[in-house]
């Protein structure tokens, strides 16, 4: 089902400037304390109807975190690949161990 990925990959493609969206799944408040940088607010409670809104439906890879490490990623990404996103994956660790790991963390911006 190819639905994890480590960290450390998704690092090493954020350090190399791979094309991929990154989508924090968490509440937007916590997206607004920290997150991933470069990942957009996508909270685990948005709809089915809006899951998709602006995201490339091509070879690009859609990576998704939460804090749980899986649960709000898994069911973002089980809406995706219900309407045909082939390239998906969840941060297998969750965003705490990235943290943990000191890979890049940012604040949020609400404008």
């Amino acid at each position: 089902e190819n639905r994890y990925v480590p960290m450390e990959q998704v690092a090493e493609a954020l350090k190399n400037k791979n094309r991929m969206v990154i989508l924090d799944t968490r509440t937007t408040s916590e997206w607004h304390n920290a997150h991933i940088p470069g990942a957009v607010p996508v909270p685990y409670y948005i709809s089915e109807n809006e899951v998709a809104k602006d995201l490339p439906k091509d070879d690009t890879w859609i990576i998704a975190y939460c804090s749980c490490p899986h649960a709000a990623s898994d069911k973002i990404i089980n809406m995706l690949r219900r309407q045909g996103f082939k390239y998906t994956a969840v941060i297998d660790e969750g965003f705490f161990n990235w943290i943990n790991a000191d890979y890049p963390v940012m604040g949020g911006k609400t404008d």
